[in-house]
């Protein structure tokens, strides 16, 4: 039993979150998005882990959490 599955990937640069995809989706289906809320909109999704810089974080924290997932942070190091 798996824990959790993948189902899309995401990233502003989109070329990224579709090399991230082939890399990683093992042949599966991902959906690959360039803006986190038509990911939102378009899959169902029960979590999302945002990875990214100090700075949008909290925004995007925000964002998610109100539509509903739950939210993996990336904290900082130090």
């Amino acid at each position: 039993m798996k824990a959790f599955q993948v189902v899309a990937a995401c990233d502003i640069q989109i070329q990224k979150a579709e090399n991230y995809a082939r890399r990683n989706s093992h042949g599966q289906k991902w959906g690959v998005y360039d803006d986190f809320r038509q990911m939102l909109d378009k899959e169902k999704l029960d979590g999302v882990m945002i990875e990214t810089p100090t700075h949008p974080r909290a925004w995007i924290a925000i964002q998610v959490m109100q539509a509903g997932p739950d939210v993996y942070i990336e904290k900082p190091c130090a």
